[in-house]
């Protein structure tokens, strides 16, 4: 988040959610960790968190037991959820998604490209 200009897309009581304009990184802040995701990579992302929640759903796992172990690009570092919590991370990514397309009508709306004449 070094030198980073956010623009705040979402904070409610599940996380905050933040667009860098200078890097198009989104921050996604849930629970106890800050994850930086690159806007273009966020749609996956949020599939593949949403295909673990329906895999697990399906697997009918204890939703408080903190069992559900996500890998993440770095080696080393996992994501670490009980049932509830995954279902509540997929719902919040679900926001931040709007958030971002509502935001990309409303740019585009305000400053519409300028179309070649014909």
């Amino acid at each position: 988040m070094k030198n980073c200009n956010l623009d705040t897309l979402l904070c409610n009581k599940l996380g905050f959610a933040s667009l860098c304009t200078c890097c198009d990184t989104v921050h996604l802040g849930f629970g106890n960790f800050l994850v930086t995701v690159a806007n273009i990579d966020l749609l996956q992302f949020s599939e593949n968190m949403r295909y673990n929640l329906m895999r697990r759903n399906a697997a009918s796992d204890n939703p408080m037991i903190r069992n559900i172990v996500i890998p993440t690009p770095a080696k080393e570092v996992s994501l670490l959820f009980c049932l509830n919590e995954l279902a509540q991370f997929v719902d919040f990514l679900e926001q931040v998604q709007s958030k971002l397309v509502i935001k990309k009508l409303l740019n585009e709306s305000i400053n519409p490209a300028i179309k070649p004449l014909n």
